[in-house]
């Protein structure tokens, strides 16, 4: 999935490629967890989405099934 961050510290926009693992180190309990390509396989939390006004560009149907219950673990 393609996913546009505002980086608040340099104040631009930023293009990322995201997935989501479930077999992710810091996956517990099987949950899924969204790993960004370009921060080297780190996961984004979702405080970070939160602060960096992610934005979903591009996504799939199986990536928004995933999206989807990650996203309603934070409530919106």
């Amino acid at each position: 999935m393609k996913i546009l961050a505002t980086d608040v510290f340099m104040g631009k926009q930023l293009t990322l490629t995201g997935k989501f693992e479930m077999d992710h180190t810091s996956s517990s309990y099987g949950l899924p967890n969204l790993v960004i390509e370009e921060w080297g396989g780190k996961v984004m939390s979702h405080k970070r989405w939160m602060v960096d006004r992610c934005e979903v560009v591009e996504i799939d149907d199986e990536e928004q099934d995933f999206f989807n219950h990650w996203r309603s673990e934070l409530g919106f």
